[in-house]
């Protein structure tokens, strides 16, 4: 089998196999990215263990997007099917997809969010509708493009402050940015 033909396969034919090595996190997030599947369409499919034509088919890779899947009652997902896999080599394939995936850094999300927020007559609406982003998300990655300071966005990048620490001193401070930057240093 090659992981270059994709099918159409029928989303109650899929269960997940247990050398899936998604355990935690799984629903994380999942209303977002199944509103983004249902404004964009999925757009990487997912992996299957065997082959086609031999149901139950046993899902190695891409748990979340079935999930969405099933949340937006769609029948049918697109899929790959990675062929007969030893157990260690299944576990592999899974490991190595979600391992490989680097998150996009807040600030390059931010840029991205604030960007369509300017393109879209600064409606926060319509960036959440296209993004399928919550609109508090969406209204915070604009806050902390708009209001805070280039050492604030270099701590949260580096990982020193979490994205609610910004939002506090930010808040705290009042548009006082030099106050601010004090108490994310506290």
């Amino acid at each position: 089998m090659s992981l270059d033909q994709i099918y159409e396969i029928k989303v109650s034919d899929i269960a997940v196999d247990k050398s899936n090595v998604r355990h935690s996190n799984v629903m994380k997030d999942l209303d977002e990215l199944a509103a983004s599947i249902k404004k964009h369409g999925l757009l990487q499919p997912i992996v299957l263990r065997g082959i086609k034509d031999k149901t139950p088919y046993k899902l190695i890779a891409g748990q979340r997007r079935l999930l969405a899947h099933e949340k937006l009652k769609k029948k049918t997902i697109r899929a790959v099917f990675a062929g007969k896999l030893k157990e260690e080599q299944a576990i592999l394939r899974s490991l190595v997809e979600n391992l490989q995936r680097v998150e996009l850094n807040h600030a390059d999300t931010a840029d991205a969010i604030t960007t369509l927020y300017k393109k879209f007559d600064k409606n926060e609406r319509k960036v959440q509708r296209e993004t399928g982003l919550s609109l508090r998300k969406v209204r915070d990655y604009i806050k902390i493009k708009e209001q805070a300071s280039e050492k604030m966005k270099k701590k949260l990048a580096q990982k020193k402050v979490t994205l609610v620490d910004v939002k506090r001193a930010l808040r705290a401070a009042q548009g006082n940015i030099k106050k601010a930057e004090e108490l994310l240093d506290l």
